[in-house]
């Protein structure tokens, strides 16, 4: 069974969080990358499922979470800031 870490920050557009969200961890880049992506999302929880579930175009099907435990937590990083400078959709 993987360690599991509980996600409690408040987000930048003052919404309330769900501190009670847990998530599979590989280490602290997992919150580096979370924290980075959870102004995208109405909740935690859409973050995480992003974060575990969304296969990143170009990474061959792999998700951010995959890649940050393969020790690629700058690609992830380099793709995230594609999306905000509207380069990846």
């Amino acid at each position: 069974m993987e360690p599991t870490r509980t996600i409690a920050r408040q987000p930048s557009d003052g919404s309330k969080i769900d501190s009670s969200v847990t998530a599979t961890a590989a280490g602290p880049q997992d919150k580096l990358i979370l924290e980075r992506v959870r102004p995208w999302f109405a909740s935690d929880a859409q973050a995480l499922a992003w974060f575990d579930q969304t296969a990143l175009p170009g990474f061959g099907g792999k998700t951010a979470q995959q890649l940050v435990a393969a020790n690629h937590v700058d690609w992830v990083v380099a793709y995230l800031d594609g999306v905000e400078a509207g380069i990846h959709a």
